[in-house]
């Protein structure tokens, strides 16, 4: 989320897929977040209780001395600018900046970032370091570069011409004996398409045991590097800080004053950086093992809503009977029709001042797929624009607000559910044409409601008090409330919850939302932070087992059983769609 248009611009200028995940797990095993060295940057500021804005025992490599004024977080990325210094500072005369972990615990498991350097012959680079110790009468510490690049081409050394072109990867055992160093290095290279300067990577590193470090570019396995155990057995054997440096080289001239004080190229843009730790895989029921969904490759813009008329009533700077050509989509379902063709339907409302980012959300959008299997309509912005559904003229006596519809087909109709409290429901028997039914009695209060289905039972799914809670009916009009399912981390609220049942098991994907917006544009109020638990028990959600770049994300399979995952405004304005697989 927090994706301004600066960070747009960015992210339309990467070409290379941007949804991560780590390697498959070995058997047996899963891969599970590591917070102490995962940031999403969404917010305004470093987070203080992660990383430092400098490195308390280094002040940078003569020119560019490390300042924390270079370190910034917006447009939804941490940001490293290179600059000048308001007087020489001994050698020092220019600026770069370093972030580094408060912790020094990274230890066995998959690292990675994804970011593009600044396009000036200063390093952009992600590294573990420290495990500092005495070892046989030397001074002992551990590196491993997960990448060292740079956006600049440059002529001089010609050893390091093709740099900006490299994904440059090293492990360094260094040793000091009486102050004299005695570095024992060994590294490999991979190509960058493009260059590191002209469009986001995501660079990784599976630190497997202490003797093996596999890399990996754009989710791709590149090379396996074995250090050097020359003096040690286990020569990586101990936990690490994890770091993002801009610095200058002494092997390398600095950069210009021009491209120091150009906002343009200066500035390497961090839009991730995230770590997983391998745990045993738990058992399931039915002898079955936990799965890990992950987002297989990119997202196809399939809907982009066009231009409409807000039929009211006025809301904040909205007007009802006035044409609007930017509308906004949100949480929203799938449904097939009797001839197999997709359908989508969810909240919308014109685009609007950030003021007022939900006024006007009072229909639905109904967008229809070309014929054919969903396979066969992700197509870009093939799926077109019907009549919006339900708008207040059409519901006499409910309140405005349409919200978060979700549909299932029960005796011959379809059932369309759709919030906030109180929640209410309306019947089609084509998907065009609805009539609404007013309160589904005894319903849960709540929003984003999500109905699930399961052993004869009807599971309705709200979004509660910073909680997610259930309600259970076996004939649909008598609900019986079950309390929370789901109480959320710190600091999020839950948005959009959907449950899943996969390999015997459940799966409840719901959106965090932290409350932290720039309010600079409307596609910051659309965080796509996907948290994933799973249990054995659809009413008591507690192991998370995954996060997802997804918001408001609908989980669903086609007409093979293949599985897709949805998400609206994050990669792109309107609904996306991408392949989803499980590990």
């Amino acid at each position: 989320m927090n994706h301004n248009l600066l960070r747009l611009a960015l992210l339309f200028a990467s070409i290379t897929p941007s949804f991560a995940a780590p390697p498959p797990a070995p058997e047996g095993h899963r891969w599970v977040p590591n917070e102490k060295f995962t940031d999403e940057f969404n917010g305004t500021s470093l987070d203080a209780n992660k990383w430092l804005d400098h490195f308390p025992d280094w002040r940078g490599r003569p020119p560019a001395k490390f300042v924390p004024s270079a370190i910034t977080v917006a447009d939804g990325c941490l940001q490293i600018s290179a600059g000048t210094l308001p007087a020489p500072d001994g050698r020092f005369t220019i600026s770069g900046g370093a972030v580094r972990s408060k912790s020094e615990e990274a230890s066995f498991g998959y690292y990675e970032a994804r970011f593009k350097a600044s396009k000036i012959s200063m390093s952009s680079t992600f590294w573990l370091s420290g495990g500092r110790k005495q070892e046989a009468g030397a001074d002992v510490s551990q590196e491993i570069d997960i990448v060292e690049t740079m956006g600049a081409p440059h002529a001089e050394p010609k050893w390091a011409q093709n740099w900006h072109k490299q994904m440059n990867s090293n492990t360094h055992y260094n040793r000091r004996v009486n102050g004299k160093p005695e570095p024992l290095s060994v590294g490999q290279q991979a190509p960058l398409d493009p260059p590191a300067g002209e469009a986001f990577h995501t660079y990784g590193a599976w630190w497997v045991d202490a003797t093996t470090v596999r890399f990996y570019l754009d989710d791709q396995y590149q090379f396996t590097v074995h250090p050097s155990t020359k003096f040690s057995a286990t020569p990586f054997d101990r936990p690490m800080h994890v770091n993002m440096v801009c610095e200058t080289y002494d092997w390398m001239a600095p950069p210009a004053l021009s491209d120091l004080t150009n906002r343009a190229i200066n500035t390497t843009h961090y839009e991730w950086v995230r770590a997983y730790v391998l745990k045993p895989q738990p058992a399931a029921g039915d002898g079955k093992t936990v799965s890990t969904p992950r987002i297989a490759g990119d997202y196809v813009n399939v809907y982009n809503p066009g231009g409409d008329v807000f039929p009211g009533p006025d809301a904040a700077d909205l007007i009802a009977g006035k044409y609007y050509k930017n509308w906004v989509p949100n949480d929203h379902c799938f449904a097939c029709d009797a001839s197999g063709r997709w359908h989508a339907f969810g909240i919308t409302h014109p685009l609007t001042k950030v003021e007022a980012v939900h006024a006007g959300e009072y229909q639905s959008f109904h967008a229809l797929a070309p014929p054919g299997t969903l396979k066969e309509a992700l197509k870009a912005e093939s799926w077109k624009d019907l009549p919006k559904v339900l708008p207040p003229s059409e519901r006499p006596g409910e309140t405005p607000a349409n919200h978060a519809p979700c549909i299932i087909k029960r005796e011959g109709l379809f059932h369309m559910v759709y919030g906030p409290t109180p929640i209410r429901y309306a019947v089609s028997n084509d998907l065009n044409h609805w009539t609404p039914k007013g309160p589904l009695p005894g319903a849960p209060g709540g929003r984003d409601p999500h109905l699930f289905v399961w052993n004869d039972t009807y599971y309705l799914i709200v979004c509660g008090d910073h909680d997610v809670r259930v309600a259970t009916s076996r004939d649909f009009k008598t609900w019986t409330e079950r309390g929370p399912i789901l109480t959320m981390k710190p600091g999020v609220d839950q948005e959009s919850p959907f449950v899943v049942r996969h390999n015997n098991t459940f799966y409840l994907f719901v959106c965090g939302w932290n409350e932290v917006w720039d309010k600079k544009d409307i596609q910051g109020a659309y965080q796509h932070t996907t948290y994933v638990y799973q249990s054995d028990d659809p009413l008591k959600f507690e192991h998370e087992v995954a996060v997802l770049d997804a918001h408001a994300a609908e989980v669903f399979q086609d007409e093979a059983g293949d599985w897709f995952i949805s998400s609206v405004e994050w990669p792109h304005r309107g609904v996306s769609i991408a392949r989803l697989v499980w590990e």
